[in-house]
């Protein structure tokens, strides 16, 4: 665990590792599945070949999920990568997953590349050229989230690489 203000930590062949209250440099080495949360503040997650669950907390995080099949959890509109903008640098639609918890309303959309409308329902959409996934969790037309894609294969991006509970 980072303590309080701007923290750099670099481990190996760990369980859990939980930034603090800064912006948090957090890089894990090995193949052991890891649970990673930058918490708050602007945080860099790096972790390692193992199929760890990455969540940057609040902030305008960049998650690196490594070889690994990663879960990317989002626990929340305030601890989202909110419009201020998180990136998320190799997902894969294939073989990673972005998990919203807390932030379902009705049943959710992915809507590919059409645009966003008022449907009581949360939804994503894709601006492909520049990878962005826009998220409207209040299924009001408007996007409350911002994740941009860099490095991603975003190949076959659908409702299947996204899980709301």
């Amino acid at each position: 665990m980072c303590g309080q203000g701007a923290n750099a930590l670099s481990v190996s062949s760990m369980e859990a590792v939980n930034g603090g209250e800064g912006a948090d440099a957090i890089t894990v080495a090995g193949s052991i599945a890891t649970r990673l949360s930058g918490n708050d503040g602007n945080d860099i997650v790096v972790s390692g070949s193992g199929s760890d669950q990455i969540g940057g907390g609040s902030g305008a995080d960049q998650l690196t999920g490594g070889a690994g099949v990663d879960p990317f959890i989002d626990g929340g509109v305030t601890e989202a990568s909110t419009m201020a903008g998180g990136a998320i640098t190799d997902f894969s639609a294939t073989t990673d997953l972005s998990i919203f918890t807390g932030m379902l309303t009705g049943a959710f959309s992915f809507l590919g590349v059409a645009g966003l409308t008022a449907t009581g329902s949360s939804q994503a959409r894709l601006d492909a050229t520049p990878k962005i996934l826009l998220i409207d969790t209040g299924g009001d037309g408007n996007a409350d989230i911002k994740i941009t894609l860099t490095g991603a294969d975003i190949t076959g991006l659908d409702t299947n690489a996204c899980l709301w509970r």
